[in-house]
């Protein structure tokens, strides 16, 4: 059991500082992912509740072959190098395995909410677990959408038909940190094995076992986890006037066999909360 990648802010001993296309603090590195280069895109800001935090910003000019992107990603060369600064994506990488991430972020008040969004228009990916697509073209693994002011985790594996299975949804609101914790064995061979679990602050709002979750081919080195941030894969809303996203960063762990071991080894004092029934959320 062991932490394999940590990009907080307010847990790091050292700062964090950008190089280029990257961040690093000398443990871990984070790539700067953007379609139009911007450095201001990204501060570290104090917030009031979590201290220091990544905030991640989008403005109209952002915009590049239909498409806007500010976010930050771990390493993916699927190798394991002590280094520093480290790169565990040989480990966080692999399918059948018990790996956990947790993601934290929040719509501060100049966030903003399309209208008329759907899944496939105008809306803006929040967390994506990518994977190498190859020659394929298809939508992330595993992905928490922003569909105008509704928050859906969704999931897809195949590349012959359509398939983005909605996993939870729940209104977005701003201001609230949302603390998601994923817990996913990725399995692509029937019969198959694979698990994911979700939680949502601190409360578990998604469980399956034994299916399909991950894509069998075009897929080396495999699935990987962008850190939370703006996203908009299919088009500017109409009256786009910019947004912004906090994130405290993400914590990539190996092995953990409950979800209060992982948050311990994060160094959190957060406990599971009474599961809540599929498809509803109480944030209290």
């Amino acid at each position: 059991m062991t932490i394999l990648f940590d990009s907080r802010l307010n847990k790091s001993a050292a700062a964090w500082t950008r190089i280029g296309t990257t961040f690093s603090n000398g443990v871990d590195v984070m790539s700067v992912n953007q379609e139009v280069s911007r450095p201001s895109a990204y501060e570290q800001v104090a917030d009031v509740d979590r201290g220091l935090v990544w905030r991640i910003n989008a403005r109209p000019s952002d915009l590049l072959s239909d498409k806007i992107r500010n976010e930050l990603s771990a390493p993916n060369t699927g190798v394991n190098s002590i280094g520093p600064p480290r790169d565990n994506s040989g480990t966080y990488m692999l399918k059948l395995r018990n790996l956990w991430y947790r993601w934290s972020f929040k719509f501060p008040a100049d966030a903003w909410f399309a209208t008329g969004a759907t899944k496939d228009r105008w809306d803006c990916v929040v967390i994506q677990q990518h994977d190498t697509p190859g020659t394929a073209s298809r939508v992330a693994p595993l992905h928490l959408l922003l569909v105008n002011d509704e928050l859906q985790l969704r999931n897809s594996f195949s590349t012959t038909v359509d398939y983005d299975r909605l996993l939870w949804r729940a209104r977005a609101q701003i201001g609230v940190w949302y603390d998601c914790v994923l817990q996913a064995f990725l399995d692509d061979t029937a019969p198959a094995t694979g698990y994911l679990r979700w939680w949502v602050n601190g409360r578990k709002v998604f469980h399956e076992d034994n299916a399909l979750n991950t894509y069998a081919t075009d897929n080396s080195p495999g699935p990987w986890p962008k850190d939370a941030g703006i996203y908009y894969p299919h088009g500017m809303p109409p009256g786009f006037p910019g947004t912004a996203l906090m994130s405290e960063g993400m914590v990539v762990g190996d092995g953990y066999a409950t979800y209060n071991a992982f948050m311990g080894a994060c160094g959190l004092a957060d406990t599971e909360r009474e599961m809540t029934v599929r498809g509803g959320i109480n944030l209290g």
